[in-house]
């Protein structure tokens, strides 16, 4: 087996919503294409290592309420 180390991003709101450009709201749709497909708001690809997951909306919602509320 291959041993990998990773360094996670940071996944609070503020740090996602960093990464947006032209002030636009990280958004469900956002999160969405993160979670399902591994894209970022831009199209890039996030990193290898992020697993792909099918995820009900009313999940993903509260997911993103979740990271909306971290400090």
């Amino acid at each position: 087996m291959y041993n990998y180390t990773m360094n996670a991003p940071d996944i609070r709101y503020a740090a996602l919503q960093a990464e947006k450009k032209e002030n636009i709201e990280y958004n469900l749709e956002d999160l969405r294409m993160a979670v399902t497909h591994g894209k970022r708001p831009d199209g890039s690809n996030l990193e290898r290592f992020m697993p792909r997951w099918e995820v009900e909306d009313e999940d993903l919602a509260d997911v993103l309420d979740f990271l909306k509320s971290m400090p």
